[in-house]
């Protein structure tokens, strides 16, 4: 029986905020609440990514929530709720599942522009680039052509930002493997 692709768990390093290498050249999330690492291997690196971006994806929830909810309240409520669980599930389900490191110190961060010159995947890195740019100008047109109001705009131009820096990391990634 032929492997999906799809299914595999290997989809590249993982890199970015608290993520560091150790010693041994392994993966590791650094808690910064518990001071204690954990190793991410590549069965958990799909999860990993899912719960590390937690934040932007209940924030773009909210935003397509006060898209379709009339009343902001609800849709603040909703993403409150979401952010509760989401770290429960997160700190008390699937960390346990991790291997832990008490006395790991972080020392060699594992930077997401890093990750993109390792990947050396020119193509993936220019689409990406491209979306994450033309999604940071969509967001807030989607936010004020629909009306959604102060406080919803205010957290799209926020995720328009977050985009924007990711495209720019992604230019100079390009900008770095053409060298």
């Amino acid at each position: 029986m032929k492997k999906s692709k799809y299914n595999n768990p290997k989809i590249g390093p993982v890199k970015g905020w608290n993520i560091y290498v150790d010693e041994r050249g392994r993966t590791v999330y650094f808690d910064i609440l518990t001071k204690i690492g954990y190793v991410i291997d590549e069965n958990n690196q799909r999860l990993f990514y899912f719960f590390h971006n937690r934040y932007i994806i209940i924030i773009f929830g909210i935003i397509l929530f006060g898209d379709y909810l009339l009343d902001l309240k609800y849709t603040i409520a909703i993403g409150f709720i979401l952010i509760i669980a989401l770290e429960l599930i997160f700190r008390f389900w699937y960390l346990n599942k991790l291997k832990m490191l008490d006395n790991f110190t972080p020392r060699k961060k594992a930077s997401v522009l890093n990750g993109l010159i390792e990947d050396n995947n020119p193509k993936k890195t220019l689409v990406m680039a491209v979306l994450y740019a033309a999604f940071s100008v969509l967001v807030v047109v989607n936010a004020v052509t629909q009306h959604m109001g102060i406080p919803l705009i205010v957290l799209s131009s926020l995720l328009s930002l977050f985009t924007a820096y990711y495209s720019i990391i992604h230019v100079i990634a390009l900008i770095k493997m053409g060298r």
